[in-house]
């Protein structure tokens, strides 16, 4: 247990002192971290089971206002109620992946809606959480997501090990 205590006490003065290794690394264990659970998260989400909903509003809502117009972010905002279980709940979250883009890239935004499972008269399929049945999404993630997010977890921590143990 003191050799592992010492071992991290290095690595941190690594880190500390600049050493690119050591701070690749330490990035590279972090995006592991951090996608991978999003990716075990996002697996988990692709179970969870569907019912209907009522779509009140959805649409580009602005996210963040900088200096110019050309600089403000934008999100997708939906409200949507549904119920499970005799009880009735209300969500705002489209997607597991939330996206923010900017004023010449809301055409994104426009693509992630096209999503949404519109079942006619203002009904909406809705996906929850079935432990948790007031956390929903309106899309369910898809392989294509989950597969970046994957990808995305371990391609820094592959390039650290290319890059100095290869």
């Amino acid at each position: 247990m003191n050799a592992l205590v010492n071992e991290l006490a290095a690595f941190c003065s690594r880190i500390m002192e600049g050493e690119r290794q050591s701070i690749f690394l330490l990035i590279s264990m972090y995006c592991f971290l951090m996608l991978g659970y999003s990716a075990l998260h996002q697996i988990r989400m692709r179970r969870w089971p569907s019912t209907i909903g009522h779509l009140a509003t959805i649409g580009k809502k602005v996210f963040e206002v900088h200096t110019g117009r050309s600089e403000t972010s934008y999100r997708l905002n939906a409200l949507y109620e549904y119920g499970v279980n005799g009880r009735t709940y209300q969500g705002n979250r489209v997607s597991a992946w939330i996206v923010i883009a900017s004023r010449n890239a809301k055409g994104v935004l426009d693509w992630q809606s096209r999503g949404v499972e519109l079942l006619g008269d203002d009904q909406v399929r809705v996906f929850y959480n079935p432990g948790k049945p007031s956390k929903s999404v309106l899309i369910r993630p898809g392989q294509v997501g989950l597969a970046v997010t994957a990808f995305g977890a371990l391609l820094p921590l592959g390039l650290h090990l290319f890059h100095y143990y290869i």
